[in-house]
């Protein structure tokens, strides 16, 4: 077994990054400006941008071929006690990761 095991401090990060996964500064820059626009947020808040996953990019054409596939509406009951305001920008928080088709050929998640 030992000669297999490795010690984590001996291999180099895997860190990417940010926008270093969506093509040069130039077009980075313009994927950024574009996707800010289509989120209505400022530049300076989109952490990053990367590919879609395939999976993604066929949930995405399954859901233009047909309205309404793929979403589900769920209501939950907050227990007494929980801050409702704290809650929801929690949730807000978890679900800003944003879907945009930007002018490329390949959709990119927006975080």
């Amino acid at each position: 077994m030992s000669l297999v095991a490795s010690n984590a401090q001996d291999k180099q990060s895997d860190e990417v990054a940010p926008f270093s996964l969506i093509g040069n500064s130039s077009t980075a820059q313009q994927i950024r400006m574009h996707a800010a626009a289509e989120c209505g947020v400022t530049e300076d808040v989109i952490e990053d941008i990367y590919p879609c996953t395939a999976l993604q990019e066929g949930l995405m054409a399954i859901s233009i071929k047909t309205p309404g596939a793929y979403i589900v509406r769920g209501a939950i009951e907050v227990p007494e006690g929980v801050d409702v305001n704290r809650f929801k920008k929690a949730w807000e928080d978890y679900c800003r990761v944003q879907l945009n088709s930007s002018n490329s050929n390949h959709p990119k998640s927006t975080i």
